[in-house]
């Protein structure tokens, strides 16, 4: 089996620093949605904001040669 052909599609956005802004963050989200619609999530710890999008379930193309 051959796997070097396979499509995944994925968004990542963030800041790192300063107050957790939520409405910033989702805003973000919002701009990269169509880089993966169907799952969303956000990570906000000490100094840093971090929120993905991505595509689910992950399509895979393989191809045989």
């Amino acid at each position: 089996t051959n796997k070097e052909n396979f499509t995944v599609m994925c968004g990542i956005c963030g800041f790192v620093g300063g107050e957790q802004k939520t409405e910033v963050l989702k805003s973000m989200m919002e701009s990269i949605r169509h880089r993966g619609p169907d799952e969303n999530g956000i990570f906000e710890g000490d100094g840093i904001s971090l929120g993905m999008s991505w595509r689910n379930p992950l399509n895979v193309i393989w191809s045989v040669t």
